[in-house]
């Protein structure tokens, strides 16, 4: 898994770019094939966890009390299942599985850096672990979850 961090340090050196800026370019490549994947007006996050060694992406509803578009948001009684401190207004958290994202993510840099396929193709992207995220009053549940 760390075998990400491994290739975006060493195209750092070689190329002499910040390495935030490759895991910059990384994140928004992630989260652009997962907004195509999942609809344009999901909101999806996108971050590098370093201990993992891979990009996580989360995808946020609003806490409703009725729902009217299930792809934005949930209704606050799936979501106190989830997190029991959920109010109207909070939005809370999925982390997406990203199995399948490589390919993806190698697609959408075909046009660009070799490092993007190379760094797909080399590191597994799945998310096996789950973990939580906080932004602002949001939290996060796990992928396997049914919202």
């Amino acid at each position: 898994m760390l075998g990400l961090k491994r290739e975006i340090d060493q195209v750092a050196k070689d190329k002499g770019i910040d390495s935030a800026e490759i895991i910059g370019a990384l994140e928004e490549a992630m989260k652009q094939a997962a907004r195509r994947e999942r609809g344009l007006e999901t909101e999806i996050e996108a971050r590098f966890n370093e201990e993992l060694g891979e990009i996580e992406l989360f995808e946020f509803r609003e806490v409703v009390e009725s729902v009217e578009n299930d792809q934005t948001q949930i209704a606050v009684a799936d979501a106190k299942q989830f997190d029991p401190d959920a109010e109207l207004g909070d939005e809370i958290g999925v982390k997406l599985d990203t199995t399948g994202f490589g390919r993806i993510l190698a697609q959408t840099s075909a046009s660009g850096s070799n490092f993007f396929a190379s760094a797909s193709v080399t590191c597994d992207l799945s998310s096996s672990m789950l973990s939580t995220t906080s932004r602002n009053s949001k939290s996060s549940i796990s992928p396997s979850s049914s919202l």
